[in-house]
């Protein structure tokens, strides 16, 4: 894709700053950092200042922002891609994240920003810390490159929430801004009748793949792969060599921005084509690591943010919804799609990480197909507001989480042992053949060796091989009918 000249202007500026732009190190050990993720990983329901929190954090050298040339605040297109790099915490009190961060834990959320100090290096010379953070005095993490099995270092954080000036232009600008063209999406989601969907096990990630009725791929539900302190969680090399299956050139459809529904773009041998197919991606606060994401995609659509409507094919077979929440999670794109023979609608919905009060017109639909929202978090998970399965027909439910190579730690506390009994009380999951989990049996079941593998729903026979030896993407574990 060419890039517009005014655009590759900036660039050039940027380029002509030095090298201290290709570094991922601050050299006063000092970062922009945006808060991706927090999970509350509390073993039941507690008031927020007693939770048990983890959380994710995209980094930039704070001089690399600093130095951005004005004309790219005050132009049109993204930031350029970054030397972003990540920092996942440890469990720690909320108490204590908060008083590291110089905040209220009620002030402290997804997409805010904040400034980290003696962050620890990644790179061999690059300089340390005057200070190092540690307990009591930060809270305890591991930071990487955004790469699979990259090199992690031991950090403390500790920091401030960014504002005035600095945090209003970051927010504007660090946005997953884009053109949407309707017909085209629409041109790819044609008279296509979906007949299956896989839940894919990739760990503590999200991807799902709606096949057609010769087995071949029309659409990934998301793309990811765990960051770094979850990699382990994820048995099938395949999945990143050679990576997802592009068969019949899929288009894709990212929930939301949380790194592990999109981080094949980063990890998989084949991201030049992964990044090649239409992508549609909502619009949302993104951090530098996501920028990174959104920059490597060459036919991506973004959804416009005061569109309301939802994007149906033509034979009302695939359906792309916009959920109303304020949250990341909960502002993105959930999909529907109706795998029932014609005359006959059978719904399977996939709601990415969107609790069901925040997904549009969920309860004017009977589905027979779900899969459970947040790998199964109970966070703002209301039993009234779960959808009821059709009616006279027995709702199924897939789970997908990660567990550890230890068999035993189940990635931020996923599924929620609180979760599970709300879903069966409202009719999904009744029994054990209506229920299953990706990294497990079904959610919570604990046998030894765990039972994992790839969840097929809608459909039992497998999709035909697609040429390639043992395709992680046709292969699966269990069906649900």
């Amino acid at each position: 894709m060419a890039i517009p000249i005014k655009f590759g202007e900036l660039l050039g500026k940027i380029s002509d700053q030095g090298e201290k732009f290709n570094k991922l190190d601050s050299p006063k050990c000092r970062y922009y950092a945006f808060l991706s993720k927090i999970e509350d990983v509390s073993p039941k329901d507690m008031p927020i200042e007693d939770q048990t929190w983890a959380a994710l954090f995209e980094i930039v050298p704070y001089e690399w922002i600093e130095s951005l040339p004005e004309d790219i605040w005050e132009s049109k297109w993204p930031l350029p891609i970054s030397p972003a790099s990540l920092i996942e915490t440890y469990e720690t009190k909320a108490s204590d994240f908060a008083e590291a961060l110089n905040a209220k834990v009620g002030e402290i959320d997804e997409g805010e920003w904040y400034i980290l100090e003696d962050i620890e290096p990644l790179e061999e010379g690059s300089p340390r810390p005057a200070e190092r953070v540690s307990n009591g005095r930060g809270i305890s993490a591991k930071r990487s490159r955004v790469e699979y099995e990259s090199n992690p270092v031991d950090t403390g954080v500790k920091g401030e929430p960014v504002t005035g000036e600095n945090e209003e232009r970051l927010k504007k600008k660090l946005q997953s801004e884009g053109l949407f063209f309707e017909e085209r999406v629409l041109d790819k989601m044609r008279d296509q009748i979906p007949h299956a969907v896989g839940v894919m096990d990739v760990g503590q990630a999200a991807c799902n793949l709606v096949y057609d009725r010769g087995g071949n791929p029309i659409f990934y539900s998301d793309a990811g792969l765990p960051t770094h302190r979850y990699q382990p969680s994820v048995q099938n090399n395949g999945l990143i060599n050679p990576g997802p299956c592009l068969v019949n050139n899929p288009f894709v459809v990212l929930s939301h921005w949380d790194l592990d529904h999109c981080l094949m773009v980063e990890y998989s041998l084949n991201t030049a084509e992964l990044s090649n197919l239409l992508w549609v991606v909502p619009h949302q606060r993104i951090g530098a690591a996501g920028n990174n994401v959104l920059s490597r995609l060459q036919n991506v659509h973004v959804w416009p943010a005061n569109r309301i409507n939802p994007l149906q094919s033509t034979n009302n077979r695939i359906k792309i919804i916009k959920c109303n929440g304020d949250t990341m999670n909960d502002s993105g794109l959930a999909v529907a799609v109706n795998t029932g023979p014609d005359g006959d609608e059978r719904w399977a919905l996939l709601p990415g990480d969107a609790t069901f009060q925040f997904i549009r017109g969920v309860a004017d639909v009977a589905y027979d197909w779900i899969t459970a929202p947040h790998h199964g978090s109970n966070s703002k998970l209301d039993t009234n507001r779960i959808p009821r399965p059709r009616a006279n027909n027995p709702g199924r439910i897939a789970y997908s989480y990660g567990i550890m190579t230890d068999n035993v730690t189940h990635c931020y506390n996923h599924p929620s042992q609180n979760a599970i009994p709300k879903y069966i009380s409202r009719g999904w999951g009744t029994v054990q053949n209506q229920a299953s989990a990706t990294a497990e049996s079904g959610p919570r079941s604990g046998e030894n060796p765990r039972v994992r593998g790839n969840i097929m729903m809608c459909n039992n026979i497998a999709p035909a091989a697609c040429g390639r030896p043992n395709c992680p993407f046709h292969n699966f574990k269990v069906f649900l009918l």
